[in-house]
């Protein structure tokens, strides 16, 4: 669901982020999990049939006029982060957190689930 105003990740779901960061930081993404600590949830969605969320989170990056008008946002990598859950990161072309796939994530829709609706 869009939310009205994006909500901080950290404010949202601090256990997750917190164990997000030292994932990532432990497998030598410091600028993803750097990322992490102010992104916004900008929307979530949560398939039940295979017990997957996804989070679209922005990180306030704004793209410069060349990245924008002539290369634009694009899907870059997913890259697949250890962690109690099973998570992939999803990175645009310029290597930005873009968002978060949650695998085996219905625990993680129940607590987001209480702060704001899933699209």
């Amino acid at each position: 669901m869009a939310c009205p105003m994006s909500q901080e990740l950290r404010g949202l779901l601090p256990e997750f982020v917190v164990e997000l960061e030292a994932a990532l930081r432990a497998a030598g993404h410091l600028q993803l999990a750097g990322e992490l600590q102010g992104a916004k949830l900008e929307r979530w969605t949560f398939d039940p049939s295979f017990d997957a969320a996804y989070l679209y989170v922005s990180v306030g990056r704004d793209l410069n006029v060349v990245e924008r008008n002539v290369i634009g946002g694009k899907h870059g990598e997913t890259i697949p982060v250890k962690h109690r859950y099973s998570v992939n990161i999803d990175t645009d072309n310029f290597g930005c957190l873009c968002g978060i796939e949650v695998l085996d994530g219905q625990e993680l829709a129940k607590e987001l689930g209480g702060t704001m609706a899933p699209q």
